[in-house]
This record gives structure tokens, sequence and C-alpha cells, in this order.
């Protein structure tokens, strides 16, 4: 989560050739998301697409979802990761978290960005627990630091960093996580 220009600076910077795909929640409303979509993919290099349910998750793809809805990761029938789109939830960045870190463990990588409230702390806890990664924003940086400044008062942030790092930083730690697998 995090403010959607601080979101297009980061994927415009991001390999799509990285060997993830990426799950974007944003304060938005479901209604212009489909147009919010379109847009970011016109100034990114990621496949764009808008988050729906059973839809299965591919690399190089960023899906995007409205703060409304809870985005949960689960394997369909097939063994394929795939997205749950469900009711709405006072916690959709938890339980972003919580689902990816139980299907992918060491291989989930949580970021918070910018915004208000605690939600993402025990979802980042449940990362960290699967032996997954966790980046924050650093807090100076955000314009609502509440969401990072919760995460960092209950230690489950394993990497502060500034904006304009965020990209390096990433792309760092998932081919860390890809190398220590050859």
């Amino acid at each position: 989560l995090g403010g959607p220009n601080t979101c297009l600076r980061l994927f415009a910077n991001l390999s799509p050739d990285l060997p993830v795909a990426a799950i974007m929640i944003q304060e938005i409303s479901p209604k212009i998301l489909p147009a919010f979509v379109k847009k970011f993919a016109e100034n990114v290099p990621w496949k764009v697409e808008v988050a729906q349910d059973r839809l299965v998750i591919e690399q190089g793809t960023c899906y995007i979802s409205s703060y409304e809805n809870v985005v949960t990761l689960e394997m369909n029938a097939d063994h394929e990761a795939c997205l749950k789109i469900g009711a709405s939830t006072e916690q959709p960045l938890d339980a972003l978290f919580s689902s990816a870190a139980d299907l992918f463990e060491r291989h989930t990588l949580g970021i918070l960005l910018t915004g208000i409230g605690n939600d993402g702390a025990e979802g980042f806890a449940r990362i960290k627990r699967r032996a997954g990664a966790t980046i924050a924003q650093q807090i100076n940086t955000c314009v609502y630091p509440n969401l990072v400044q919760c995460a960092v008062e209950q230690g489950v942030v394993d990497f502060l960093v500034n904006e304009n790092d965020l990209s390096a930083t990433i792309t760092t730690l998932i081919n860390r996580v890809d190398h220590a697998e050859a």
C-alpha cells in the first residue's frame, strides 16, 4: 500500500523480469479502479491487471485491488497460486500478507508504504515467522506515516528504505532468495 505516485515510481524502476508477481492494494474506489489500472499500465513496464477472484497469478504481473476488498492468495485445484477476492475487512493488508506468507513462506516479500492506521503489522509478523522479508518506506518520507510507524514499533520491519531505494532493495532481496535456490 502506498500513494499512487510512490507505487508508480517503484514499478517504473522495477524489472518485470524478476521471478515474482506483485499484488498492490490502493485506497481507491472500486468504481474507478479499472481506469486507474489502465493509466498505471501505460506508465510501467509490468503487465498490470485489476485483481479478480480466482485469477492465477503470473510472473511479471502487478495485480491492483481496492482497499475496499480483501485479497488473499490460495492454491487452486490445479495447484496454481491464485487470487481470492472477498468482502471488505478492517485489516486487508494483514489478510494479504498473512495468506502470502502461508502460501509462499520464505519466498514472501511484504512491502508497506505510506498510510493511516495499523494494518499490515500483524501480516508482517506472519511473514517474518515464515522466514520471508519485510520492507517499509522510511517514516520521514511517508505522507501518512502511521502504517509504517506501527510496524516499526512492533519490530516486524526488516528493512526501512528511502523511497528512491525501494526498487534496488527489492531486486537485491529477490535475487538473494533466487540465488539461494540454485
